[in-house]
């Protein structure tokens, strides 16, 4: 160490700055001008970076590396090497490194998968084929570094602790073949009637599988990410089978395998499957079911699933344009039913030929039919919503080129006639019975949005008037007709359904608060239909509470909000009888261009026959 004498006083040391006007009997400018005291205290710099290093550091510098060099020509003749400790930079003497570099100890005691080459741990037992590489490996020692990172709730670096010491030994073991069995979290037989549950109870509502092919050896053999993302999705709804942690763990692995299919580049069929069932069974706070449906689909585009492989047989091709089916449909869902308006992905290029030719195979299953037809319904509606979104872009509001009062009837009458032709009608169908209604109220939706941007325009008054008074009662209507709906179906429909279906009955819930945020319905709305819709919102959150399997299903969630929805309609009948407000001689508008997120008031009462007008019967 060096000595140095002061430059500078404390206080301006420590702003790293020099003294001004100090001399041995005046204090410095700045601790004069604080009134405080000017302290010279002597001080020794270190060591700065390029000073040569002393004997004692060397010595130890070089005994670490020399230990080092030992074990590894010891491990390449083929002998156990012997670990040293390693001294540190400050090493005091070099006798303590010399004596700390001969001690050894024995390394952990290993299993007997430890005692084979490592190039036979990557070989499949039987066969002569090694297992392909993954970016996410199991260390030698500890298995801590699976997973994106230890810190997230979703790592397998915390979810896996404590380890089994049986299962430590195995070194260079790669994700590529690891699944739920083979982790230890369920055994063969559970794992067996888990995945016979998801295809009894859960693979209808998706629209992506074919029970004839993929089968329990096929899936397993096939994509250890869509295994593990079966068994993971069938435990959610069978408690008895899997604990939740348990659950959480084989969740964790099936998300570790979609990063070792994303760093590997495996474009494969059964990859689009994973992702979309994990969209469509996602968990509750779950905010990336958007961003995981759009890697499907551009997966999908990559290997073009409309065009059969002719190394495949016609159940694997069949499978591909059902994939491509399923997601076209998803993809127009996240368009239209959205807070925000997302981009449509997937091409709607020859739709109604392909749905036809694929309805027209004698291998055809029940679900092909539903999902052919829905989705040709979704092409009709898609058409009528490009144009809106297209008028809305170019025209100018108030001399708007498109009339939303004829597209909302022409997309009533064909949706009558789609559901006339329809070949198959089951309840347990939620998907192809609720699209016709679903699809008067998007549309209805745009109309309301559309007739609330046309005040400051030179029609009649009287005329915006009129329209603004049909277009929020046809929307209501339609919205009360989902949930009236919903009271239909059995409640394993809402049990078993996917967060596709809970969406068609959640948007219509959301209009309707709408309607009571905003004061609408306490002037639209008289007494009778007040009531009326209290015992429907009563009757739906029952129903879904039955239907919830924890207190995180999408189910629970739906009912708790149709629960607030009965108090606002509660608050809003006594409001009404309080006031005696009837809402006759009121108008729309006034001064301004309003809000379209925020409805003004509309002046005319919607009866309580107008609501059951708009509900189907059942099929």
């Amino acid at each position: 160490m060096t000595s140095s004498n002061p430059v500078a006083c404390v206080q301006c040391r420590s702003r790293k700055s020099k003294c001004l006007g100090r001399t041995e009997s005046n204090g410095c400018m700045r601790c004069v001008d604080a009134g405080i005291d000017c302290q010279v205290v002597p001080h020794n710099r270190g060591r700065k970076a390029g000073v040569k290093l002393s004997d004692e550091t060397l010595a130890g510098i070089r005994g670490k590396y020399a230990a080092k060099a030992h074990a590894n020509k010891a491990g390449k003749r083929g002998r156990s090497p012997d670990y040293g400790e390693e001294s540190g930079p400050s090493t005091k003497n070099s006798k303590h490194v010399a004596s700390s570099s001969t001690t050894t100890h024995q390394p952990p005691s290993l299993s007997p998968l430890s005692t084979t080459s490592p190039s036979s741990l990557l070989t499949i037992p039987g066969s002569s084929t090694k297992i392909p590489t993954s970016s996410v490996r199991v260390s030698s020692n500890t298995q801590a570094e699976i997973g994106p990172a230890a810190s997230r709730s979703s790592s397998i670096a915390s979810l896996f602790a404590p380890k089994n010491s049986e299962k430590a030994g195995r070194q260079g073991l790669s994700l590529y073949m690891e699944d739920p069995i083979t982790c230890g979290f369920v055994d063969e037989a559970n794992g067996r009637e888990l995945y016979a549950f998801f295809m009894q109870k859960l693979a209808d509502k998706t629209f992506v599988f074919d029970v004839h092919l993929h089968t329990y050896e096929y899936a397993r053999h096939q994509s250890g990410f869509l295994f593990c993302a079966i068994l993971a999705i069938a435990a959610k709804f069978r408690p008895d089978m899997m604990d939740p942690m348990t659950r959480q763990r084989c969740l964790a692995l099936a998300k570790d395998h979609m990063l070792r299919v994303f760093s590997d580049y495996e474009k494969t069929e059964e990859t689009i499957q994973a992702l979309y069932i994990m969209t469509e069974y996602k968990e509750a706070e779950d905010e990336d079911g958007y961003l995981l449906l759009g890697i499907a689909c551009r997966i999908a585009l990559d290997l073009n699933l409309v065009q059969p492989r002719p190394d495949y047989n016609e159940r694997q091709n069949r499978s591909r344009i059902r994939i491509w089916l399923a997601l076209y449909a998803a993809d127009r869902r996240y368009s239209y039913l959205g807070q925000t308006a997302k981009p449509s992905m997937m091409p709607h290029d020859r739709i109604p030929q392909l749905c036809k030719a694929f309805t027209q195979s004698p291998t055809c299953l029940d679900i092909d039919h539903l999902i052919a037809n829905n989705v040709t319904f979704r092409h009709t509606l898609a058409s009528h919503m490009d144009a809106i979104e297209k008028d809305n872009s170019e025209s100018i509001p108030g001399e708007w080129k498109l009339d939303l009062r004829e597209e909302y009837y022409a997309i009533e009458r064909e949706g009558e006639e789609w559901e006339r032709g329809q070949p198959v009608k089951e309840l347990e169908t939620p998907h192809a019975n609720l699209a016709a209604l679903l699809a008067k109220v998007i549309i209805a939706h745009r109309w309301v949005h559309r007739s609330f941007r046309d005040i400051g325009s030179s029609r009649d008054a009287e005329a915006q008037e009129k329209e603004r008074r049909e277009a929020l009662a046809v929307c209501i209507r339609g919205s009360l007709g989902l949930l009236e709906t919903m009271t239909r179906y059995p409640v394993d429909v809402l049990k078993y359904g996917s967060d596709s279906t809970h969406l068609y009955f959640a948007y219509a819930s959301f209009f309707l608060q709408k309607v009571f945020d905003t004061q609408i319905a306490s002037i639209m709305l008289d007494r009778p239909s007040f009531a009326y819709m209290y015992d429907l919102f009563k009757r739906c959150a029952e129903r879904l509470e039955q239907a919830s399997i924890s207190s995180t299903h999408t189910a629970a969630f739906h009912a708790g909000f149709l629960r607030r929805l009965m108090r606002s309609c509660e608050d809003m009948m006594q409001d009404v009888n309080e006031q005696g407000h009837t809402g006759q001689g009121s108008t729309l508008g006034g001064g301004g261009e309003p809000d379209v997120g925020i409805l003004p008031e509309a002046p005319s009462k919607v009866p309580l026959e107008s609501f059951e007008r708009e509900v189907p019967h059942s099929t």
